[in-house]
């Protein structure tokens, strides 16, 4: 067990809620606690009250903004004074904007929330080792389950604490040989002022009434996990994430609240709020009316298109006009004046969408023609970085089935003529290559536009552009290149899907991104493309909820594999390849042809009944990616050898 007495415990949000109590635990046990607020909000002589009544040390309270770096390191400065290092760090500061909306998404939002949120864990970390020589012994980020469990004008909280994890386990690996450990411990629903601020003053009564008392966490209960932690036991675990929560997260649902309808005096019938009903008529009636709104005009074509259109504009012997439309529920009509906030969406939407998409659906799959119910010809599908790679890959996919591809690249780095060859070989139509910034907001309205000009609807959407510099160890992160990073490999898929909606008036039927599973696996030099990641996968879960509900539109990410593509080079060096296939064999690689085809698959209308989900290609290798496998490959080679060595067949 780990004795505290006198040593130095910081932490960052520490005055109020969680923090308080992290150092109350802390504070307990004899340690010299430095607590840290921002803007004056903390009442001093209350906190040292606290500290007193439990027989404390008196606390170090200072004031300092967690995300400017000039005001760290004189608190580190002052802590040196009185310590030779800092015991443990606790990171625990949260300030983000709330969420109202996928159209009030706004990329400084994000950046903001992330330099608030998740940085510091980061920049502490290295602001210690730089003024004390050394790490902490113990470093715990405080999260919460926002990154997999819905809550509303959460997001930018959810991805904060996403990327705060991701680089966790990163940190994690890259300091194992160093005496110091680095967990993050997840909560949710702690009584705090915080909870009341985000979700409203009817939040708890709510939960109490539907759910019961031990729902709620105490910021004591977070308290003394923390210092669980730190005690000397858990010295084997490093790069975890701990859900404290009382099992909370795996039975809140539904049939949880009906279950425990009699102990908490409920009235099942009463559990949600039915939705006002429309007759089958005027549900049919209205997704008809919402369909023709959005994607009822013609698809011209590009001059170059080697299509099956005929000279009459006919496709398959049916006019243009004729062929099935977005298989969904079509456009929400939203309605505000000057002057007032974002736009509601009318009731009617919400009365008609589900009983619209599949009338819809239905209609499609009797129309189309093959395994694919939807048809995808002379329809409007955009893959951003689709000149090569993945995002090539996807755009076949899609073109070998008559769509009208638009790809994007940027600094001039596509063969436009090999590009176009590679569609024409595979008898489809001559793509649209269109230089465009994915992180430049202008250029990603500008490729609306031109789509806009020729479709009246965007049918799918795939964010593929991933840039990121990879980094070698705690030293080597810095905030503006993770800021960078995020911004072109997780704001698109955000940013694409606002520009889709404001010039077309509906989201995209489906929209992909495209991932990999560095959050979960570690690859060198992959910190900020991993926490890049998940913060779009995030995203996704959030925006796939408000999509799917007003439009009954599809948004998934696709995980895969390392993809022997050139940005694989690119990122780890000519030599990975060949060790990976050597060591594991063909296996460790996914194809880029079977991304495109997974792409296309999720596109098909077969999976329409899945959104929200991230989705990995990768044959199970990921299960596999260990010592063990090596080792079982290795027996089976020798006893293959020694079979052949005594003539007989392995």
């Amino acid at each position: 067990m780990n004795d505290f007495r006198g040593k130095a415990v910081l932490i960052t949000g520490g005055t109020k809620g969680i923090g308080l109590a992290i150092g109350l635990a802390f504070g307990r046990v004899g340690a010299h606690v430095y607590l840290t607020h921002k803007w004056g909000s903390a009442d001093e002589d209350a906190i040292r009250s606290q500290f007193a009544e439990i027989g404390a040390l008196p606390p170090t309270i200072i004031e300092a903004d967690v995300s400017r770096e000039e005001e760290t390191a004189p608190l580190l400065a002052a802590i040196h004074e009185q310590h030779d290092a800092i015991e443990a760090f606790i990171s625990n500061v949260c300030v983000v904007q709330t969420a109202r909306g996928l159209e009030n998404h706004m990329r400084r939002s994000l950046l903001k929330s992330i330099e608030y949120s998740a940085w510091p864990f980061v920049s502490y970390l290295q602001g210690i080792e730089r003024e004390f020589g050394r790490c902490p012994r113990y470093v715990v980020g405080v999260s919460s389950d926002g990154a997999d469990r819905y809550f509303s004008h959460y997001e930018f909280v959810a991805v904060s604490k996403a990327v705060m994890e991701t680089l966790c386990r990163y940190l994690a690996t890259h300091l194992a040989g160093q005496d110091v450990r680095l967990n993050i411990v997840r909560s949710r629903n702690v009584l705090t002022d915080a909870v009341t601020e985000i979700f409203g003053d009817d939040y708890e009564n709510f939960l109490r009434r539907h759910a019961g008392e031990e729902y709620f966490m105490h910021a004591d209960e977070i308290g003394d996990a923390v210092l669980g932690l730190c005690s000397g036991l858990f010295d084997s675990m490093s790069g975890q994430i701990l859900q404290i929560d009382k099992g909370m997260a795996f039975a809140d649902t539904l049939m949880r609240a009906y279950d425990r309808r009699n102990e908490l005096g409920l009235d099942p019938s009463n559990l949600i709020e039915p939705t006002p009903q429309l007759k089958k008529d005027e549900h049919h009636d209205e997704n008809t009316r919402r369909s023709n709104e959005c994607g009822s005009g013609e698809h011209d074509r590009h001059p170059g298109d080697r299509s099956q259109l005929g000279r009459s504009g006919e496709v398959d012997g049916r006019s243009r006009r004729e062929q099935p439309r977005h298989c969904g529920g079509g456009v929400v009509q939203h309605a505000r004046t000057e002057g007032e906030g974002p736009p509601q969406r009318t009731v009617e939407a919400d009365q008609h969408r589900r009983l619209g998409r599949s009338s819809a659906r239905s209609q499609c799959r009797q129309e189309s023609i093959g395994l694919i119910p939807n048809d995808y010809h002379g329809r409007a599908v955009l893959v951003t970085g689709g000149t090569q790679g993945l995002g090539l890959a996807i755009g076949l996919a899609f073109g070998e089935q008559g769509a009208d591809v638009w790809l994007t690249h940027r600094w001039g780095s596509a063969d436009e003529d090999a590009v176009r060859r590679a569609f024409l070989e595979r008898g489809a139509s001559v793509p649209h290559i269109i230089e465009a910034d994915a992180a430049r907001d202008d250029d990603t309205s500008s490729v609306m536009a031109q789509i806009r000009e020729r479709h009246d609807r965007l049918e799918v959407l795939v964010s593929n552009v991933a840039m990121a510099r990879t980094v070698d160890g705690l030293q080597d992160y810095d905030r503006r290149s993770l800021l960078k990073s995020l911004e072109y490999s997780a704001w698109p898929l955000v940013g694409l899907t606002q520009a889709a909606q404001e010039a077309f008036g509906c989201y995209p039927r489906y929209t992909l991104g495209t991932s990999c599973d560095g959050p979960d696996t570690y690859y060198p030099g992959y910190d900020f493309v991993a926490a890049s990641k998940k913060v779009m996968e995030t995203f996704c879960r959030y925006m796939a909820k408000e999509v799917y509900e007003s439009e009954g539109a599809c948004m998934n990410v696709l995980r895969s594999r390392p993809v022997s593509t050139d940005s694989l080079v690119a990122t780890f060096g000519p030599e990975f390849e060949p060790y990976l296939r050597e060591h594991f064999g063909d296996d460790y690689f996914i194809d880029a042809e079977e991304v495109g085809r997974a792409a296309l698959g999720l596109c098909s209308g077969l999976l329409d009944a899945m959104t929200g989900q991230v989705i990995l290609l990768d044959r199970g290798v990921a299960f596999q990616d260990n010592l063990m496998r090596r080792f079982d490959l290795a027996q089976r080679s020798s006893a293959s050898a020694a079979a052949l060595t005594n003539g007989n067949r392995p």
